[in-house]
């Protein structure tokens, strides 16, 4: 039998830990050309831009706790700190 396109449930992205770039799931862009293509259904799609903005809100609030934790403990010097804080909020690099 022969398959001219493929799919994946939400779940295999969840097992995969979302990471669209790299290991088994960036393989996925061998499809970009031939004759087989992937398919993503807009029910997936969905469910994995819902899932990608908690994971993501998830790593936003543990950032945030480290660095109120390294500030209150005094770890670092206030410019670090300010430094972390720019970080977090996406300031530092993208001049």
């Amino acid at each position: 039998m022969r398959y001219d396109a493929i799919t994946l449930d939400t779940n295999i992205f969840r097992q995969h830990g979302y990471r669209l770039e790299g290991g088994l799931l960036g393989l996925l862009s061998q499809f970009k050309t031939g004759s087989v293509q992937f398919v993503l259904s807009e029910v997936v799609f969905r469910e994995l831009n819902n899932h990608l903005k908690v994971e993501g809100n998830k790593a936003t609030d543990a950032l945030d706790r480290a660095i109120e934790d390294v500030v209150r403990a005094e770890i670092a010097a206030s410019a670090e700190a300010a430094s972390l804080e720019e970080i977090r909020n996406g300031k530092l690099g993208s001049e």
